[in-house]
């Protein structure tokens, strides 16, 4: 049995790309200003594995979506509430935590957004919670 592990970082190619993972964990990439290939995103699993610091108070966890009957990781208390609120606004049918890495071109910054999901009228929607 493999272990399973986050999507490495990598240097820029010179694009703004996505990546992420699907059903069998494999990495795929598309191209972010390429409107065809960012609609062929469907991550199935997280891109990079959650983060704990020492100083860190304990408050990650699994939320339980009514919605998909499936348990999402979330990170912080903010993201907690952000996919309970997720989870009864919205008709979910698939939801992932930490879906994809974006990396840009600039200066190869890379970013994990905290949920992507899909709603039954066919919408997918890319969610980064942030404290206030």
């Amino acid at each position: 049995m493999s272990k399973i592990t986050g999507i490495k970082k990598t240097p820029g190619t010179g694009v703004d790309r996505i990546e992420w993972k699907d059903a069998k964990h494999r990495v795929h990439s598309a191209r972010a200003t390429d409107p065809a290939s960012v609609e062929k995103v469907a991550p199935a699993h997280p891109a990079r594995l959650p983060m704990k610091w020492d100083t860190q108070r304990s408050s990650q966890g699994y939320y339980w979506c009514a919605c998909t009957g499936t348990m999402v990781r979330y990170e912080s208390m903010s993201e907690f509430t952000a996919l309970m609120l997720l989870d009864h606004l919205f008709d979910i049918v698939d939801i992932v935590s930490q879906p994809m890495m974006l990396t840009f071109q600039r200066d190869d910054l890379h970013h994990v957004p905290d949920v992507f999901f899909r709603t039954a009228q066919g919408e997918n929607i890319l969610v980064d919670v942030h404290d206030t």
